[in-house]
């Protein structure tokens, strides 16, 4: 000890550090206020145009993880819209069996069906707004499976385009 009665040693100190995954875990929980439910409400002039609002949007919505080589997943539409994000992106590409398919093309990722994807998106598109949602198609498909796709979005969402 030394004359001040203090120990020498010393003392192990809390780290003062954060791991990714426990910053992703708070960034996604009730305890980061910029995701609160309690700031939805409305709080400025909603009849500007589109353009001059800032959106939470989403690029590569449906993958779980690196977008070169995860899993796609219609869920990850249900998160983000429930998290109050309002535009989200749809990778359009044929699928082997007729159907459109959403991936991230040229990669490793998995694929999901478009018609999943958008069953999704009607499932949890307007429980935490009622403001529009937008979509962005990025569209790598044939004619005949883009005719597909309208036909998808028409019976699925149906007045809600």
């Amino acid at each position: 000890m030394d004359r001040g009665g203090a120990s020498t040693l010393a003392e192990p100190r809390p780290s003062a550090t954060l791991s990714l995954s426990r910053f992703a875990a708070w960034l996604l929980s009730a305890h980061n206020e910029g995701l609160s439910l309690k700031h939805a409400g409305v709080c400025q002039d909603m009849t500007r145009p589109l353009s001059d609002y800032l959106i939470a949007s989403s690029h590569n919505s449906y993958l779980t993880g690196h977008q070169l080589r995860s899993e796609s997943s219609a869920d990850m539409y249900r998160r983000q819209l429930l998290m109050g994000y309002r535009c989200v992106e749809l990778d359009c590409w044929d699928g082997a069996d007729g159907e459109p398919e959403i991936t991230h093309g040229h990669t490793l990722c998995t694929r999901i069906k478009f018609a999943e994807a958008v069953a999704a998106l009607a499932d949890s598109g307007f429980v935490t707004s009622p403001y529009p949602l937008i979509l962005s198609l990025e569209m790598h498909c044939c004619w005949e499976q883009q005719v597909k796709i309208a036909a998808i979005l028409k019976t699925v969402l149906g007045e809600r385009l």
